[in-house]
């Protein structure tokens, strides 16, 4: 892994790369928390009426 130094950002290669996209992209799309993401701040927010 390649350190970026902008902020938090780290550019990742190899092996690396290929375990942390195959991760994203189950639970992104596979599990679907893009799509539970209602209002796209990137957080899953809590729906207290439900509890």
């Amino acid at each position: 892994m390649e350190k970026v130094l902008e902020g938090n950002q780290a550019l990742l290669k190899g092996e690396v790369e290929e375990f942390v996209s195959s991760w994203y992209a189950d639970i992104a799309y596979k599990r679907g928390y893009i799509q539970a993401d209602e209002n796209k701040d990137g957080f899953l927010d809590i729906k207290r009426e439900k509890y």
